[in-house]
């Protein structure tokens, strides 16, 4: 296997071309000491549209860690030996993208002048950094600053039973896409995180064992966030908590056609071990959104959703309840309608199999169009338990038809109260 010598890859530099490595239907290698030597002393000779190196194997940790890089970096169909070291350097934009081995990405205290670029990479590994003293994570971008967007399109990051994601306080002036089949192996977390833009999750896959799979508390997000089925019909997966507490959305949260499971367990050293999270698909105390929360078409939800107390500023100031959604006994039957704040009394509605029992402020609509109304009650816990198991007592105490047996009888229940 021939290797790409100094000559070749500054002379692709020096023109603003493409080094390919491909030959024969093989990679050749590229020395990592080399890259960084481009990057720090040949960089004057390197023109403005940047370094770029398709179908190589990179010899060696590529480490420009502390260094200030003024062209664009990108790298496609490349392999690497060792994880990629960006801590602390200032790039213009970093591309890895289509890389089909990447053993991670320690990024802690990235500067980004613009785009950072992980598209149909797959990224495997499970490091330590300084940020933490107990987790260990594929991808570290805690306290990194990318000016423009992160993308990862089609992109799987397993964090070998760790965390597939690290990034607490990261700062994105654009857009979060992580969108058509991304796959995280492992928890992504992105505490206390700020996002100029919208966070996209159309058609991802989270898988997290035990505990959470995303985790986006304190976090502030200017855009909307979206949980939903991608262009080509591939529903969102999420095998874990959301957690999203005390999170700001400027926008609207938008959840369609997702598959939601809580976690089996929860470690007993885990803060949501408690009652309140321990069978949350969704834990989200304190958020706080700009528009409007919509839960649309076939959800299949597997455990509860916890926003209490959950304020929204659509149209007026006013503040979810507690929600509690309980799995659907029935395969095939999910929630399937939008849940939307609007102002008024309490409201039940049953529709689809689903007994939506109590809804303080909340009504039950999809495409935007009301189902059916009723007058308001108040179910208690016990009462709850009754309708679901399709017992003949009514709140009232008299007999329940036939037909509202049938439809309580199709799903263990679905319960919007409040404390």
């Amino acid at each position: 296997m021939s290797e790409i010598d100094e000559a070749e890859l500054l002379g692709a530099g020096r023109s603003g071309t493409v080094a390919d490595a491909a030959m024969g239907g093989g990679k050749r290698t590229v020395q990592a000491a080399l890259l960084r030597r481009c990057c720090h002393e040949l960089k004057d000779q390197v023109d403005p549209r940047g370094l770029r190196l398709n179908n190589a194997v990179v010899v060696g940790c590529l480490d420009p860690a502390g260094l200030a890089v003024p062209f664009p970096l990108r790298f496609d169909g490349c392999e690497f030996d060792s994880a990629v070291v960006v801590e602390g350097a200032e790039l213009f934009e970093l591309s890895l993208t289509g890389c089909p081995r990447l053993p991670g990405l320690l990024g802690n205290g990235l500067r980004l002048r613009r785009d950072l670029n992980l598209s149909r990479s797959r990224i495997a590994g499970a490091h330590w950094t300084s940020a933490s003293m107990s987790k260990r994570s594929a991808v570290w971008l805690c306290e990194s600053e990318i000016g423009g967007r992160l993308l990862c399109v089609g992109a799987t990051i397993d964090g070998q039973g760790h965390q597939s994601i690290q990034a607490d306080r990261i700062h994105v002036g654009g857009a979060v896409r992580l969108i058509r089949q991304f796959t995280a192996r492992g928890e992504m977390r992105l505490l206390g995180a700020r996002i100029e833009g919208p966070l996209d999750l159309g058609g991802a896959q989270f898988e997290s064992v035990g505990g959470k799979a995303i985790d986006i508390a304190d976090a502030i997000i200017e855009g909307s966030m979206f949980l939903v089925e991608d262009p080509a019909g591939h529903r969102p997966v999420v095998r874990g908590r959301i957690h999203m507490g005390s999170a700001r959305l400027a926008g609207r949260l938008l959840i369609r056609n997702a598959i939601l499971e809580a976690p089996e367990s929860v470690p007993k050293d885990s803060g949501y071990a408690g009652a309140r999270s321990g069978g949350a698909a969704v834990s989200a105390p304190r958020l706080s959104v700009g528009a409007e929360v919509t839960l649309a078409e076939h959800c299949e939800v597997t455990g509860t959703i916890d926003m209490y107390p959950c304020k929204s500023t659509s149209g007026s100031r006013s503040e979810y309840r507690y929600i509690a959604m309980k799995s659907v006994g029935i395969p095939g039957i999910g929630v399937r309608h939008a849940v939307r704040q609007l102002r008024g009394q309490l409201s039940t509605y049953e529709s689809d199999g689903l007994a939506i029992l109590e809804a303080p402020r909340i009504s039950v609509s999809r495409f935007g169009q009301f189902i059916s109304t009723a007058p308001a009650v108040s179910v208690r816990a016990a009462e709850v338990n009754r309708r679901a198991q399709g017992t003949p007592e009514s709140r009232h105490g008299r007999p329940r038809s036939a037909c509202a047996a049938r439809r309580a009888a199709r799903c263990r229940y679905v319960a919007l109260h409040h404390r």
